[in-house]
């Protein structure tokens, strides 16, 4: 949940580790949270998160955050994961909370994907293993690559379209070439 900590109630979290990024605190059952000061990357958390929206902000948070906890124990790389993460969002900049989802997918889907690459490119595990997480990260990177083409369209950037350059071209006899458009009018009878 991205919020200060002045706004929520401490009684039950100690403070584990503080710096400019934020916080990590953990609650009496031992359960671990990051708490990044959003002030940090940005004055306003829409800029981040793409909603004044409160309850959104911190669902896309608590997504993020869970997919943190889920991966790092350590606290020092917690919080610097946490700073990334909402550096990366910032950088995407939603300007909606259907951008803010896409940047929230986007984030995450390149997360996977760098893991599976660096599981897949370990020398100590099976041929079998290693190619089936270099699969996995390149679907994960196909998705990424997908959800930044759906973020584009949102956004009316207009999507490059692929230039063929034919150098030879051979026709043989008997077959008909056109080079150029055409252009075939239906007639209507």
């Amino acid at each position: 949940m991205s919020q200060d900590l002045k706004t929520m109630d401490r009684s039950d979290l100690k403070i584990l580790h503080k710096d400019h990024a934020g916080y990590i605190v953990e609650d009496s059952k031992g359960n671990r949270q990051s708490i990044v000061e959003i002030e940090t990357f940005a004055q306003d958390a829409s800029e981040i998160f793409g909603s004044h929206v409160t309850s959104f902000q911190n669902m896309i948070s608590g997504h993020i955050n869970g997919l943190l906890l889920h991966q790092h124990s350590d606290e020092l790389d917690l919080l610097s994961h946490a700073q990334a993460t909402s550096a990366a969002l910032k950088g995407i900049a939603p300007q909606d909370p259907i951008e803010g989802m896409l940047a929230a997918q986007m984030v995450a889907v390149y997360k996977a994907s760098m893991e599976c690459l660096r599981r897949g490119m370990q020398s100590n595990q099976t041929s079998e293993i290693s190619h089936f997480n270099l699969k996995q990260a390149n679907k994960f990177m196909h998705t990424f690559a997908l959800l930044l083409e759906s973020l584009d369209k949102k956004r009316g950037k207009k999507i490059s379209e692929q230039k063929v350059t034919v150098k030879h071209v051979h026709i043989h006899q008997g077959a008909q070439a056109v080079i150029g458009s055409l252009n075939q009018q239906v007639n209507p009878e």
